[in-house]
């Protein structure tokens, strides 16, 4: 993980950080609560005293669960894919 800006401590590492801590760090970095049914947590130790005595950390039961239903297309979906494509991103 890459992180920078005023709230990162810039001597922070990222060790041993795992791909599922993310979402639980991006949730914390914007003042969110994590679930407690998460895999893994927000690494916390990345963000500076300030920003740290400031926001946090909080926790929710969870999110849900994703219902049941079809996706919908919407009318960018085809523009956004010809985008990553042509970044290299898709085949």
């Amino acid at each position: 993980m890459i992180a920078a800006g005023p709230d990162i401590d810039p001597i922070a590492r990222a060790e041993k950080m795992r791909v599922t801590d993310a979402f639980p760090t991006v949730l914390y970095a914007t003042g969110l609560p994590a679930a407690e049914d998460f895999t893994d947590r927000a690494r916390t130790e990345l963000f500076n005293e300030e920003f740290s005595n400031a926001v946090h950390l909080r926790a929710v039961r969870t999110w849900g669960i994703r219902a049941e239903g079809e996706d919908r297309a919407s009318e960018v979906d085809e523009e956004l894919v010809d985008q990553l494509r042509a970044l290299g991103y898709t085949d």
